[in-house]
Formats: structure tokens, sequence, C-alpha cells
């Protein structure tokens, strides 16, 4: 009798394990940089890139663009960027204002997030806090996977200028650039998803980021 409800189990649990394979295979991949006929895809030509204006007074380089995601005809995130004018060069964040320092950042509209990672801050005497910034996904990076998604409305130590950042350097004490302040010369991904009735369509962004003060985005693709 014990044997017989051993066996009985053991077809259960392969069951189960069956009917949750097939749940996973039903749900379709989406890899970053990858399209397919399931999905609305777009190539700039030439690549975008954010024209900056010059302040003198505040020796700023700034610009905003916008991007239509899933081209409907209404733009889905605004992108703002922030640099000094010797933006090549390492900078002090203590050297500018609360309301005006050097980032780039996205402002997601119409139901967009993006995927965000967190990073950890030292903020002394052994504590340490966290603050999201916009993950950087390397090619064939499976955004279906993604658990971390955020809207734009992020508040970093007490500031919030309606975005989530790429990087920022704002003047706080303790901070992490994170790790697209640091990239040179990469081909680097953005994962999005947009809410549509009880589910997520899924996406990318593909950036070509030259340094911290120099990018462009070469496509974008999202399901349909």
């Amino acid at each position: 009798m014990r044997l017989i409800k051993t066996i009985f189990l053991s077809i259960i649990f392969l069951l189960l394990i069956s009917s949750c394979d097939k749940e996973e295979g039903q749900q379709e991949a989406v890899m970053a940089g990858i399209t397919n006929s399931n999905m609305l895809f777009h190539n700039y030509s030439p690549p975008l890139q954010i024209q900056l204006q010059t302040d003198s007074l505040t020796e700023i380089k700034s610009g905003l663009d916008s991007v239509d995601l899933d081209l409907d005809g209404s733009f889905d995130i605004i992108i703002s960027h922030k640099i000094p004018l010797d933006g090549n060069d390492d900078f002090d964040r203590f050297n500018f204002e609360e309301d005006n320092f050097p980032f780039i950042g996205l402002k997601t509209k119409n139901e967009f997030d993006v995927a965000y990672k967190s990073i950890e801050v030292n903020v002394g005497q052994g504590y340490f806090n966290s603050m999201s910034l916009v993950d950087d996904l390397s090619y064939e990076f499976r955004v279906d996977k993604i658990k971390k998604w955020h809207s734009s409305n992020v508040s970093y130590f007490g500031i919030n200028n309606g975005h989530i950042w790429l990087w920022g350097a704002p003047p706080l004490l303790f901070w992490s650039y994170g790790p697209w302040y640091s990239l040179s010369n990469s081909e680097v991904y953005i994962g999005i998803r947009k809410k549509h009735d009880n589910e997520f369509k899924l996406g990318w962004i593909k950036m070509k980021v030259f340094s911290k003060g120099k990018y462009e985005i070469i496509s974008h693709a999202i399901q349909k």
C-alpha cells in the first residue's frame, strides 16, 4: 500500500512539473536587441542624438528629446540631459546647485516603465542604502525575466526631478554614479514595458554610449 501511494505521489509531482514547463514555454522570450514579426521595431537613421544648448551663466549644456516607443503617434519617454561645458572631464558634484546639476534621465508616460537596478550606497558608520538607476542590459538579455520595473517618479535621497536617472551628480554627501557613468564606446540596452489591459508589452531601447556626456539612440522595439 505504501509503495502504491509513493508511486501515485510521484506521478502527481511529475504532472505538476510538466504543467509548469508548459506555462513557461507559452511565455514569449523577449531579448534585448532581438526583434521578430510580433514586435514594433524602429531604427533611427541617422541615430538620434540629443541637441544640447549652452548656458554660459551656469556653465551647463542641456537638452531634451522624446521617443514614441510603440509608434502610435504619442511620445512615451522624454530624455533629459545636462552636462558641464567640459563634459569629458571629471567634475566635482558639490560645485553644482540642488536644482541644476549634471544628469541623464528618463521621464516615462502612457503607462511605460523601465527596468532598473538597485545600487548600494555607503551612508557611513556601517550603514548602507540603495538607489534606483536605469539598468544597463547586454545584448540578448532576457527582458521577460526582469523583475525590477519603475516609472520615472524616483526620489534620490530627497531629490526628485520627475526622472529615473541613468546617472546623476547631485550635490549630496552620499552618492554612487552607477554603471552608466563610466561606460565608454559601448552598446547598451534599456528594458521597457507598457501596461496593456491586464498584461505588459515588453521591449528594449538600443543605445550607443561614447562617454558619460555623449550617447545616441540607435533603435527600439516592443511587442505588438
